[in-house]
Order: C-alpha cells, then sequence, then structure tokens
C-alpha cells in the first residue's frame, strides 16, 4: 500500500528518504487515514526493517519537524538504493 525508499551516500550515510504513499481518497475507501501510513514508513527511513516479523503498529500523537537539508557535493552524492517498494 505505502513504501519507503532510502538513498545512501558513498560513505553510506542515509541523505535521503522517498515515501510513496496512497491518496486520502483511496485510504478513506478502507477507513484508514495518511497520518497512520505517514509515521509508518517515516519509521522505516529511521530503520525499522522492512520485514515486521509479525509485529504490528499503532498511530501516536506526535509532531514530527522537518529536518535542514544539506546540499548534495560530489562527496555526498546519492548513488545506492536500499531498497524498493514491493
Amino acid at each position: 500500500m505505502a513504501c519507503a525508499i532510502k538513498f545512501y551516500s558513498k560513505t553510506g550515510t542515509v541523505v535521503a528518504c522517498l515515501l510513496i504513499l496512497p491518496s486520502d481518497d483511496f485510504l478513506s475507501t478502507l477507513g484508514r487515514e495518511l497520518k497512520e501510513l505517514y509515521r509508518h514508513e517515516i519509521a522505516h527511513c529511521n530503520g525499522w526493517p522492512g520485514h515486521h516479523d509479525g509485529k504490528t503498529w499503532k498511530l501516536k500523537s506526535k509532531t514530527v519537524e522537518p529536518t535542514q537539508v544539506s546540499p548534495v557535493t560530489p562527496e555526498n552524492r546519492v548513488d545506492v538504493i536500499e531498497e524498493g517498494c514491493g
């Protein structure tokens, strides 16, 4: 339904994480909210593994502040994608 794709620099640092999320209209037909999936996929960006081993997740209220993005240089150029959507 949704996924997170992490991008790494040559040194192995995560430099970006792309979220692919369905529309609010689609989610409303399933009785789900975008904020639920957003939080779940952000957890994958922060290191939660793609395999869930039967674990579940619940939405808890939390404010997320945007982070400062560094400019791309030859040293931190993205050249590796960890995982895609399956």
